[in-house]
């Protein structure tokens, strides 16, 4: 399929030929991909045309999953806001909701966390006011997917009410996306049993419905609640089964990046720090090439730390003096905390305990307005060891000489 293969003026019938091929494939990505340039040129015009707009909005709504998952998702966000106004003029609601959905996924993957939880809040909100529970389901997946990715907000509150939200539509794609943003959701507060029951029943899901790049996504979820409950050998079998579901995917510079930063993190767990700065430094340069903010902080971060128990602690300070840059600027409080945490431990290493402390009791304060959770407490029982180490080294009588 060529891109010359529509005249300017696009037709509806030209379009429906378009949803049917894709249709026919499967929703398979790998034909998105292969005609995604085609793609965007006709869906920008079909947007920018009252008369065929609605039929331009369908084909963006069928494709936007595959398009979401894509390195170049960004340069369709000026085709949403148009397909947005459309919806708007026309008063279609439920245009209007799906767009919404699509809107705050992309400003997710980009870290404007505050008009993500507004579009999902607002989708969850109108889904229930105009009785679309499809609607009202795909804004609370949204709004429990933001607050656990920036640990803002009380969401597990949401859980039973997306599931027995869940169990009322007769959809496999969304019970898939249901148990997705669970797994995520329980992972990040390193609740893992749970996280590891409901990533199985996601990817059993997303098997069903021949996705094998959601399948590499739920693995390297699994991979990471292994990890964070020290068992090693499942992570790496599961970051094995990432790998392969990835050969069979689209490759994305983001997966790769993904993959060798889960590898980075399951390298320090086996004492390996080494390998594990190897791995991040890699990772790094897969996500620098690609506007994924949220990533490039993560491995900022993850690879001061790294680095700090190598003893470079020049190159650690930059990565982590970096990473509080980024974290502030997406207002994640609680990777905010966990950096400076990190820069306190780094001073204290190059013996520093003034230092140390006055970056500690910052992360104290910052850690007083984090929600409740395991992960909370965990770190907050560290933190009170490394205060007190510090602490004491600095009430120690100075050595007689």
């Amino acid at each position: 399929m060529s891109a010359g293969r529509f005249s300017v003026d696009v037709t509806r019938a030209e379009i429906e030929d378009l949803k049917l091929e894709y249709e026919f494939y499967s929703g398979d990505c790998q034909w998105v991909d292969d005609n995604i340039d085609h793609l965007n040129d006709v869906i920008q015009r079909a947007v920018s045309y009252q008369q065929i707009a609605v039929s331009g909005i369908e084909l963006l709504n069928a494709i936007f999953p595959c398009v979401i998952e894509r390195d170049d998702y960004r340069k369709w966000e000026e085709i949403l806001d148009e397909a947005m106004l459309h919806a708007q003029n026309m008063k279609d609601n439920e245009f209007m909701m799906q767009l919404w959905v699509e809107l705050g996924q992309n400003y997710l993957q980009y870290g404007r966390r505050k008009e993500a939880f507004e579009a999902f809040t607002m989708i969850s909100e109108r889904g229930e006011d105009y009785h679309v529970p499809e609607m009202e389901l795909l804004g609370k997946i949204g709004q429990i997917r933001t607050q656990a990715i920036y640990q803002k907000g009380h969401y597990k509150d949401l859980i039973p009410e997306v599931l027995a939200l869940a169990k009322t539509l007769d959809k496999p794609i969304l019970h898939a996306m249901t148990h997705s943003a669970l797994t995520l959701g329980y992972m990040l507060r390193r609740e893992t049993v749970q996280a590891l029951e409901h990533g199985q029943i996601a990817y059993t899901w997303w098997h069903k419905l021949n996705n094998f790049g959601q399948k590499a996504d739920i693995a390297f979820l699994m991979a990471e609640a292994c990890r964070l409950a020290s068992r090693l050998e499942q992570a790496d079998r599961f970051l094995k089964l990432a790998e392969k579901q990835n050969q069979s995917s689209p490759q994305y510079i983001r997966k790769l990046g993904v993959l060798a930063y889960h590898r980075g993190s399951v390298e320090i767990e086996q004492n390996n720090p080494a390998e594990a700065e190897k791995s991040y430094l890699v990772a790094l340069e897969h996500f620098q090439q690609i506007e994924y903010p949220y990533l490039i902080a993560a491995t900022h971060h993850a690879l001061g730390v790294t680095q700090s128990k190598l003893g470079k602690f020049s190159e650690a300070r930059s990565n982590l003096t970096t990473g509080l840059k980024i974290w502030s600027k997406l207002e994640s409080p609680y990777d905010e905390m966990s950096i400076t945490y990190a820069i306190g431990f780094l001073a204290f290493q190059q013996g520093n305990p003034g230092s140390a402390l006055r970056w500690y009791n910052k992360a104290q304060k910052m850690l007083e307005q984090i929600a409740d959770s395991p992960s909370r407490q965990q770190i907050e029982n560290s933190l009170a060891e490394d205060k007190k180490k510090a602490q004491d080294l600095l009430n120690k009588p100075p050595a007689m000489v």
